[in-house]
């Protein structure tokens, strides 16, 4: 008898679930393959070491890394805030 639960490994769905560092996602944003990134992350450096630019990454041949890292940063600010002052309306 077919078990198809034990083939189905959820890949379709463990992508949704995934986590990946600011620097990951913001170079899968830019078109970087997963099996190529760990040859462009030595190369990567930040904007900044203190502040916001800490989570701000360069890559000289990826032109949109830092753009992409910078609105991956904000959006986790926003997110932030915005369920900091949900709770504290609780």
């Amino acid at each position: 008898m077919d078990k198809p639960w034990k083939n189905d490994n959820c890949a379709n769905m463990k992508v949704h679930y995934a986590v990946y560092s600011v620097l990951k996602a913001g170079l899968l944003w830019c078109g970087v393959p997963e099996d190529e990134m760990n040859n462009f992350i030595p190369e990567t450096y930040q904007l900044s070491e203190t502040g916001f630019g800490r989570g701000v990454w360069i890559h000289d041949d990826v032109d949109c890394l830092q753009a992409r890292t910078r609105a991956i940063n904000e959006a986790i600010d926003v997110l932030y805030y915005l369920m900091k002052e949900k709770m504290h309306n609780l």
